[in-house]
């Protein structure tokens, strides 16, 4: 978060790695960001961003707890996960992230969906692709000792702004 702008909202959601609880953190998140975002144009886009990153965090757990953080001010909307994961799965997180940011948007997104299309049956993640290419999203990642943190940050985007 730039630390020139003050937080105008922030939500911290702490829960069991379960998928039904994606679902409803879909809701819970739509709603915060809906009241917090008055005039944002790409509201619903950083909403699919953050279930897209909770989603990973609940796949890759290796705990029965993951955190979700959402800052909010007036520029952007910060958003961190964190859980404890294996180190199999703490490898294949930072070789996502690594293959996803290279190229623009598009091109990490085109090369994720042919990808799955050639390997159906491995192990894929169109989530991160989704989250720079749809969301617009800059996403980094901590990781220190089995401790994972993911770090997504979105621009607010309000009346004619476009990505």
């Amino acid at each position: 978060m730039n630390e020139q702008e003050k937080r105008t909202a922030y939500i911290e959601l702490k829960f069991g790695p379960n998928w039904d609880y994606v679902v409803m953190g879909y809701s819970v998140v739509t709603c915060f960001l809906s009241s917090a975002i008055k005039d944002g144009v790409n509201t619903e886009l950083i909403a699919i961003a953050v279930i897209e990153l909770l989603s990973n965090a609940v796949k890759y757990s290796e705990t029965k707890d993951v955190t979700l953080q959402i800052n909010v001010t007036p520029s952007q909307v910060d958003i961190k996960t964190f859980n404890l994961a294996s180190e199999e799965n703490i490898e294949y997180l930072k070789k996502e992230i690594e293959d996803i940011t290279q190229g623009t948007p598009l091109e990490a997104y085109i090369r994720k969906c042919r990808q799955i299309e050639r390997e159906p049956k491995a192990k894929h993640s169109l989530g991160f692709a989704r989250i720079r290419y749809e969301s617009n999203g800059k996403i980094s990642h901590k990781i220190i000792d089995k401790e994972v943190e993911v770090f997504v940050t979105c621009a607010i985007l309000r009346g004619e702004d476009t990505r």
